[in-house]
């Protein structure tokens, strides 16, 4: 799922089994006639009148966002999880793209980004180091860590807490 697929609606179900007796009233309830009927009678008169259905986008879970931030491209997971390797360096848009590609094949992750959607998608992640002489280049000498992780932080609040496992995506303080 994409940040901008908006026809999935994401349901985390519980990894353990229900009592075997709740299965037991499951299926006695379901397999009676005069309970399905009331089921049915139910829906049938329900007032549904204030609900579009086919209009606007599902509804956002929080489970639906963990899906789309977990399938990130990998060049983004590389920068993100990587920090003390870009820092206190000069890169070229083809050095981050092999470092992301070999990042993205130690982690079995999928490298078949564009070199175009690559440069595009870096560029808005590095905006501030970003330098154009003899080809582009990112100029990561001058900061720290902690200055890269707040920026990166500024760029993609609920990803930076996501990839870092920061709980309930809370706001971090700097």
């Amino acid at each position: 799922i994409d940040t901008q697929d908006r026809r999935f609606f994401m349901i985390r179900c519980p990894d353990i089994p229900l009592d075997e007796q709740d299965y037991t009233d499951f299926y006695e309830f379901i397999n009676n006639k005069d309970n399905m009927n009331q089921l049915y009678n139910y829906f049938m008169t329900y007032e549904n009148t204030s609900y579009k259905v086919g209009f606007g986008r599902a509804p956002e879970t929080m489970y639906k966002k963990e899906i789309i931030l977990d399938n990130a491209p990998a060049y983004k997971k590389f920068i993100y999880t990587n920090i003390n390797k870009l820092v206190g360096i000069i890169h070229t848009s083809q050095d981050l793209n092999i470092m992301a590609t070999e990042y993205a094949k130690n982690n079995y992750m999928s490298s078949s980004w564009t070199l175009t959607r690559f440069g595009i998608e870096i560029k808005n992640i590095l905006q501030p180091y970003f330098k154009r002489n003899n080809g582009t280049k990112y100029d990561l000498r001058n900061i720290n860590a902690e200055e890269l992780r707040k920026h990166l932080y500024n760029n993609d609040k609920d990803y930076y807490n996501y990839i870092n496992d920061i709980k309930h995506l809370k706001e971090q303080k700097w």
